[in-house]
């Protein structure tokens, strides 16, 4: 039988990440992981140094948490690793935009897809280390997505001169030039986001594991805190 969660590791995407890369609980980590240490030595110091000296020293064993403070600690320090590695490798296409509706409603120019999809190309493993000259990898990649977005071959849509120099900066240029149809947007954007999730993956792995540290210290705080209710109530 295999193993559900090595199932799900290995189908980790930035798309499936960016929920909670970009949740509320996740972008306040940082605040929490600055403030559960202080917060925690102000009690300490209060319910011992303080209130034992007041009037007041019957409350000190009401300041106890029903939860170690550390929990909370390591569960935000995990959600901001994992948001720091979400925010600075996830693909800003991915990360910034959830939808093809959000990319259009955000008014991005239609040329800012073919840079994007030009830096997938610069960062695969087959083209990555000839980026000066034009080789069979940058043709298989540009010609997908000529095709994609205009519906011919490379060869019809750049001059014979500029795919003879055989330079890849100059041709991406010349793509980078075209105006992709307005009814062929959809397919360019939701192509660009398909290949993006392929990029960096060992990061999105790293990302994934982050995060799920930080759920797993969340829920050992939920136990904690039913246990301290049911003790409470017994």
């Amino acid at each position: 039988m295999k193993n559900p969660l090595r199932i799900l590791y290995r189908r980790v995407t930035w798309t499936s990440l960016r929920s909670l890369g970009e949740s509320k609980a996740v972008k306040s980590s940082v605040f929490w992981f600055l403030v559960t240490p202080i917060a925690a030595k102000l009690v300490f110091a209060l319910k011992n140094d303080v209130l034992p000296h007041t009037n007041y020293s019957e409350w000190a064993n009401a300041l106890v948490l029903p939860f170690p403070w550390w929990v909370l600690y390591f569960a935000s320090l995990f959600f901001a690793i994992g948001r720091l590695s979400f925010m600075s490798k996830c693909p800003k296409v991915i990360r910034d935009y959830a939808s093809y509706r959000d990319f259009r409603e955000a008014g991005v120019a239609s040329f800012q897809l073919t840079e994007w999809y030009m830096d997938i190309v610069e960062n695969d493993p087959l083209t990555k280390n000839d980026q000066d000259r034009f080789t069979n990898g940058h043709n298989v990649y540009l010609n997908l997505w000529v095709e994609r977005c205009f519906g011919e071959p490379l060869e019809e849509l750049i001059d014979r001169d500029t795919l003879e120099n055989g330079e890849f900066s100059m041709i991406s240029y010349a793509i980078w030039e075209l105006n992709i149809p307005e009814k062929r947007i959809g397919d360019a954007f939701h192509m660009v986001t398909t290949e993006s999730d392929k990029l960096h993956q060992g990061w999105a792995k790293f990302t994934f594991i982050c995060f799920g540290l930080g759920l797993l210290a969340i829920l050992l705080l939920i136990i904690r805190n039913l246990w301290y209710v049911l003790q409470t109530i017994n």
